[in-house]
């Protein structure tokens, strides 16, 4: 019986169930870490990540972010201490 007088339902994890929550686990530690690092990144962290994005993708990135003209791959803002 429960706390509150009711028949108490115990269960257990499977093996399948152990390794999916830890590939989950695993996962999320990854996008966490990876949000974290991103929104302390510093502004010549921020160029050099998208120098190399723009180079996997096979272009230079000029920063223009203009359709007509440059790269068209992604801009990076101007930032400024407040």
């Amino acid at each position: 019986m429960s706390e509150n007088n009711r028949k108490a339902k115990y269960y257990r994890l499977t093996a399948v169930g152990r390794r999916r929550l830890n590939d989950e686990t695993t996962s999320w530690n990854r996008l966490a870490e990876a949000m974290a690092r991103s929104l302390s990144a510093t502004r010549q962290e921020i160029r050099r990540a998208t120098l190399r994005y723009s180079t996997v993708l096979g272009r230079a990135s000029t920063g223009s972010g203009s359709p007509s003209g440059g790269s068209g791959g992604p801009t990076i803002p101007n930032i400024s201490a407040a």
